[in-house]
């Protein structure tokens, strides 16, 4: 049996055989609303198990037969809500997958030297959720080796706006450097930057150059670049 399959059996199982109130966003997600749903239901059911046959003489019959409506009511309630949100859980999950199986291609053509098919998959992985900062930086490599600088550095700064990029300060102060690097090495062999086109007279020196910052632009995303995997 595939993991896939498994997930998918113990998703189901989460999702119709957990019949108490609160339990899933409880033990899946550590979700504080869980725990009240299932805190307040247990309170309801020992209440009414104690006034129904036990403290019999506490309440009058009417009110202990309203009682059990309305904890029949209140768990009724619970496991839509439970199931409501598992499903929620399950479409993030699958969102997740596809944004996971689509950065791998975009990556893929990137190794790949596919310039054109990995900024597509990188700008549907940023329409699908901007503060994509993978996609982003991904983004920005790929564009630089198009020869796209200012796009590239333009997708540099949006990226150090996005809340939680500090942690990639570093592949994005390399990133930065290669930029610097790939517009001085144009600047030296006479391409125009503002079309990214090389002159027929570009030297091999100056070829040698970039070819060399385009190595070097690997390493930044290289094979230790985060896949991301789904939480």
């Amino acid at each position: 049996m595939s993991g896939s399959d498994r997930s998918g059996r113990a998703s189901s199982r989460l999702t119709y055989g957990w019949a108490w109130p609160g339990v899933p966003q409880l033990w899946r997600g550590g979700e504080w609303q869980g725990f009240a749903w299932a805190a307040v239901f247990a309170l309801l059911l020992n209440l009414q198990l104690l006034t129904a046959f036990i403290y019999t003489e506490l309440l009058p019959t009417p009110l202990v037969a309203f009682g059990w409506v309305a904890l029949l009511g209140f768990w009724i309630g619970g496991l839509i809500f439970n199931r409501r949100w598992s499903r929620r859980q399950l479409r993030t999950a699958d969102a997740r997958k596809l944004e996971e199986t689509l950065y791998e291609e975009a990556f893929h053509d990137y190794l790949q030297r596919n310039w054109i098919a990995a900024e597509t998959k990188c700008r549907e992985l940023i329409r699908r959720r901007r503060g994509d900062v993978d996609a982003r930086l991904l983004l920005a490599t790929v564009l630089r080796h198009a020869d796209r600088w200012e796009e590239s550095a333009r997708e540099l700064d949006a990226l150090a706006k996005i809340e939680g990029s500090e942690k990639w300060a570093l592949e994005m102060a390399l990133e930065r450097r290669s930029l610097d690097e790939a517009r001085q090495n144009a600047n030296n062999s006479g391409i125009d930057e503002a079309s990214g086109d090389e002159p027929g007279t570009l030297s091999m020196s100056g070829h040698s150059a970039r070819q060399a910052s385009s190595d070097d632009a690997d390493a930044t995303v290289g094979a230790d670049r985060v896949i991301r995997k789904a939480a």
